[in-house]
């Protein structure tokens, strides 16, 4: 009976060992985290990823991965940059025993060991940015009959997304302007010169008055009323 008791006391014993021992083993080898698991940027703003993980100590490898570089860029310490509008995923791995000079951008740290590749992973969002006002590099315009001048817009943030601008003219007939900016004195007067940004429908002005060189009016007054180039 004694010998029955010791047997089943020891294979008792050596489950709970090895029990407790893949407890910990799987505890060591889990608990890869980051400071974000997702994060909303603007374009050209930047953020520090922060790899945590609960292990014990030995030497490892961190790599900082993107799958989508072209909106949002991470180095070997973490710092991700918002290049455009988009979604991107940026992932950590551990890697054991890591060889440097295959792998240059590793970073070594002081972590436990893993069974197998352990991974965490941020989504980073760069969110469009929008405009907020536009404005003219003048709000008024002198020009001559058939002469041209360009209005060049400003638009703030300098970094909006979409900084399309729609031109139009209160009368064509006395200043025209294309689809630039460029504007055209087509008859004597005033008119105003509006710049409107797709974006936000933001308006901006420029008070434009036309009027006739001497030589012009010398042609008005002796052909007719009328100027024939």
């Amino acid at each position: 009976m004694k010998k029955l008791i010791r047997k089943y006391t020891a294979v008792f014993l050596l489950t709970a060992i090895l029990l407790s021992a893949a407890s910990a083993r799987a505890f060591a080898y889990t608990y890869l985290t980051l400071n974000k698991t997702s994060v909303s940027l603007k374009v050209s703003q930047s953020f520090k990823l922060e790899a945590r993980l609960d292990t014990d100590k030995t030497r490892l490898g961190l790599v900082w991965q993107s799958d989508n570089d072209a909106v949002a860029k991470v180095d070997k310490e973490g710092n991700v940059t918002a290049l455009s509008p988009g979604e991107a995923n940026i992932t950590v791995s551990v890697v054991e025993e890591p060889d440097m000079s295959e792998n240059p951008d590793i970073v070594i740290i002081e972590l436990g060991e893993p069974d197998d590749l352990i991974r965490a992973v941020c989504k980073v969002t760069v969110e469009k940015t929008g405009v907020e006002s536009i404005s003219l590099d003048r709000d008024t315009l002198n020009l001559r009959y058939k002469s041209s001048a360009s209005l060049k817009p400003a638009l703030t943030p300098e970094t909006a997304d979409n900084k399309a601008v729609l031109w139009s003219s209160s009368n064509a007939k006395i200043a025209a302007v294309d689809g630039s900016g460029r504007v055209t004195g087509t008859g004597k007067g005033t008119a105003v010169i509006t710049a409107e940004t797709v974006d936000g429908g933001y308006k901006a002005v420029c008070r434009v008055t036309v009027s006739y060189s001497v030589w012009q009016w010398l042609i008005v007054i002796f052909l007719g009323g009328w100027i024939w180039y």
